[in-house]
């Protein structure tokens, strides 16, 4: 399993990190994402009652590889680092 964390900056460049999961023990923060996920398409919702520290959806081993591509949905936007 996979989780894209996409990134834009102000100019709309934007960077992909994709973590990979194992099947298994469960994780407490994506279960508290899972939960709390919008409930309408396209559309933010704050909830202040949620901290999320993405570092806690990184390995320990902080191994990467790097390119240049693209968005996997449709419009398939280029220029993703």
């Amino acid at each position: 399993m996979v989780g894209h964390l996409v990134h834009a900056d102000t100019d709309g460049h934007l960077a992909v990190v994709a973590v990979l999961f194992k099947a298994g023990v469960s994780n407490p923060l994506v279960e508290t994402l899972w939960k709390n996920v919008p409930s309408e398409k396209d559309k933010t919702v704050e909830i202040s009652t949620v901290s999320v520290n993405v570092e806690d959806l990184i390995p320990a081993q902080h191994g990467y590889y790097t390119y240049s591509g693209s968005l996997t949905p449709p419009p398939c936007t280029e220029g993703v680092t």
